[in-house]
């Protein structure tokens, strides 16, 4: 694969990185009144995650416990109206000043887009875990075939005769010494009787 031989791709990919850790901020911070949210700022991270883990780059591990925790802050958000009397998924906003940024305005929502991050990114890291560690063997062999159509699980026709050829010949050849033998011992067998019968005359 060029990913995991190219420099070039690797340190573009390496340097695209923060880049990318930045849009995927602006969008996460900006998707309470504008287009973006938790879901597009954790579609963001988990493509740079699939390209880095393409070109051979470190990742992080345990998608499983993200996509856990991930779950376990939406569930919180989610009940926590509950305990002090509200609806599900009821929201409170909080206005604050910083020094810098000015008038900030934040609320549970926010919270519940951390979640919302912590699954997406899992769920792709999730996915290109089992991408990578199917082996060989979970992929299904299929025949190749000549150029006569004929794959390599066929038998060969030449092999085959040549097999019976040889084996014809084996039985052939055994047959043929069988006789002999049989013929020897029934000249054997002969020349003893007219020995017995020449004695017998002579006495």
């Amino acid at each position: 694969m060029i990913a995991d031989r190219s420099l070039v791709v690797q340190d573009g990919i390496r340097l695209a990185s923060p880049l990318a850790i930045v849009v995927a901020t602006v969008l996460f911070f900006a998707g309470h009144n504008q287009p973006g949210g938790g879901f597009a700022g954790g579609l963001v991270l988990g493509a740079v995650m699939a390209l880095r883990s393409a070109t051979g780059l470190s990742v992080p591990q345990h998608p499983v416990r993200m996509m856990s925790v991930g779950g376990m802050i939406i569930g919180c958000v989610a009940l926590a109206p509950i305990v002090i009397g509200d609806v599900v998924l009821d929201q409170y906003v909080w206005t604050t000043t910083l020094p810098v940024l000015g008038k900030v305005k934040a609320g549970t929502a926010l919270i519940l887009d951390v979640g919302v991050v912590l699954i997406v990114v899992g769920l792709i890291l999730a996915m290109l875990d089992a991408l990578s560690s199917a082996g060989p063997s979970d992929v299904i062999p299929t025949p190749d075939v000549d150029l006569d159509g004929r794959s390599d699980s066929d038998p060969d026709p030449d092999v085959d005769l040549e097999r019976g050829s040889d084996e014809y010949a084996r039985r052939d050849g055994a047959g043929a010494s069988e006789r002999v033998i049989t013929r020897g011992l029934r000249g054997r067998g002969t020349d003893d009787g007219m020995t017995d019968g020449t004695t017998e005359a002579a006495q």
